[in-house]
């Protein structure tokens, strides 16, 4: 006799399967998360824009000596973080046409001020047209204990001597001063800086091919010697010839006579 077999479904338990339900929702619910911010960083950072300034940059390779010029720059968008202090831009360009490179510079790469020679190194740029410089030595009392300076104006005086006496001569009057020294418009030119104490030996001026002239023939004659206008030069100073007789027959205290003062003689104590 055989027993009847039995047979047992099976059947799940509603509390595990709730639960792998709510856990597969929140692993997708996390993977949805997670690429949904992913995906707002991304798009939030290729949206922001990152702050720039125009600079004038070469549109080649140039190498040391080379002139700055229109046909080899142009200006270029540079993150601010990366702008030299001392770049040029766009708008100051035309400063700077003509100076001359230091060193090499890289094709998109800033030009900085510092990469250029400094624009007192070239007279010529400074001269007025028609005119010429000229320069000639002085001395500390000649020149007024090297407190002349660039653009200050000066009048020519010629000291001259022959077998009967000595004369004072005006050459030229109220003269431009370009350089003294090696400085122009008050800059030194070793060190870039403002130097108004530096001594000098030499004095650079603007003058006509015709007055350069006649001050290299007053040069072997006599010594020159300057006297330094007011500034701004408007005043109208007229130097007269004057000789040691005159001096000496005039008597001291008696200068103003033809309102020219002339004082003879170093300061005392």
């Amino acid at each position: 006799m055989k027993l009847p077999s039995s047979k047992l479904a099976w059947r799940p338990n509603k509390n595990a399967v709730l639960l792998l339900i709510a856990i597969a929702f929140g692993i997708a619910a996390s993977l949805l998360a997670t690429r949904y911010l992913q995906s707002e960083v991304d798009r939030r950072t290729s949206t922001v824009e990152t702050k720039t300034t125009k600079v004038v940059v070469p549109t080649q390779d140039l190498a040391p000596g080379d002139t700055i010029s229109q046909a080899v720059i142009s200006a270029r968008d540079i993150p601010q973080d990366l702008v030299p202090a001392d770049a040029i831009l766009p708008e100051h360009y035309e400063e700077y046409v003509g100076r001359i490179l230091r060193g090499p510079a890289t094709r998109g790469v800033p030009l900085s001020t510092g990469m250029l020679e400094a624009s007192f190194e070239h007279l010529s740029k400074i001269i007025a047209a028609g005119k010429v410089a000229f320069t000639f030595s002085v001395d500390d009392l000649n020149s007024i204990s090297s407190m002349v300076v660039p653009g200050d104006h000066v009048d020519i005086l010629l000291i001259a001597s022959n077998d009967k006496t000595d004369v004072l001569l005006p050459v030229l009057s109220d003269v431009l001063v370009l350089a003294t020294g090696l400085k122009t418009e008050g800059v030194n030119a070793s060190v870039g800086k403002v130097d108004a104490a530096a001594s000098y030996s030499n004095l650079t001026i603007e003058v006509t091919p015709a007055d350069a002239s006649r001050l290299a023939v007053a040069e072997k004659i006599g010594r020159l010697r300057i006297s330094l206008r007011r500034a701004p030069a408007e005043d109208v100073i007229e130097f007269g010839r004057f000789t040691k007789e005159q001096l000496l027959k005039s008597g001291v205290g008696k200068g103003r006579e033809r309102d020219i003062e002339f004082i003879i003689g170093g300061k005392n104590g």
